[in-house]
């Protein structure tokens, strides 16, 4: 019996000695595994990184294109507006320079009318000057201005109860001592006209001085002018109105 428990003590050592050998080889394909899963786990990852950096690039490929298209779109739309601003550039420059001709044509024609009036505005002024200085048309306002100053008191008489009963004793003793006092005046009055209408052929001929008449008969809402007027008539042979 001893030597049948000494046979299997031997044979359970072999056995876990065996047993032993085996446990460690497995231990080591154990590590070996280990490590190929680790490895397998980090070429894992790469690859996820990897693919999440493929797609961001694709992802910003696409709006680098999106926005270089936006781009192109808004260069193409200012190409227009510029081309457009210069067509309009253009067409300004155009009628620019139409106005230009225009206006140096207008400015030629100007001044070829100008000397043409000029042309005939000279000897008109030394006609018109010469007949003022003519000796007949001062004689004759002599004439005409001395029979209107005779009949001042013709004047005065009839001024006088037409006055009264239109504007009072006093304005009318200040119209009538006016129109009197005018007398003198006319003739000054027809030098200054014949002054003004030598510079000016349309000129009034300065109030009464036209025809050398007394200054205030020229005062407008007063009936020193219309019997100054129908005195005139008179003097020229036109005769006095029916109706006074």
């Amino acid at each position: 019996e001893a030597e049948g428990l000494a046979a299997q003590n031997a044979a359970l050592q072999a056995s876990a000695a065996a047993s032993n050998a085996s446990m460690a080889e497995l231990q080591g394909r154990l590590a070996v595994l280990e490590e190929q899963v680790q490895a397998a786990t980090a070429v894992a990852a790469a690859a996820r990184d990897k693919q999440v950096a493929a797609t961001r690039q694709a992802e910003l490929a696409a709006s680098l294109v999106a926005s270089t298209q936006a781009l192109q779109s808004e260069l193409a739309g200012c190409k227009q507006q510029l081309a457009s601003a210069h067509a309009q550039l253009e067409e300004a420059k155009d009628r620019l320079a139409q106005e230009l001709s225009a206006g140096a044509a207008l400015r030629t024609a100007l001044g070829e009318r100008e000397g043409e009036v000029c042309a005939v505005h000279e000897p008109l002024s030394q006609e018109l000057a010469a007949m003022w200085a003519s000796e007949g048309v001062h004689a004759e306002r002599a004439a005409l201005a001395s029979q209107l100053a005779a009949t001042d008191s013709e004047l005065a008489a009839a001024q006088c109860p037409l006055l009264a009963q239109q504007g009072g004793p006093t304005a009318n003793a200040q119209c009538v001592e006016a129109s009197f006092a005018g007398t003198e005046a006319g003739g000054a009055g027809a030098d200054a006209g014949r002054h003004h209408d030598q510079s000016s052929p349309c000129g009034g001929g300065g109030g009464g001085g036209e025809l050398g008449l007394p200054a205030a008969t020229y005062q407008h809402g007063t009936p020193c002018l219309t019997l100054a007027m129908l005195e005139l008539r008179r003097l020229l042979g036109h005769g006095m109105p029916q109706d006074g």
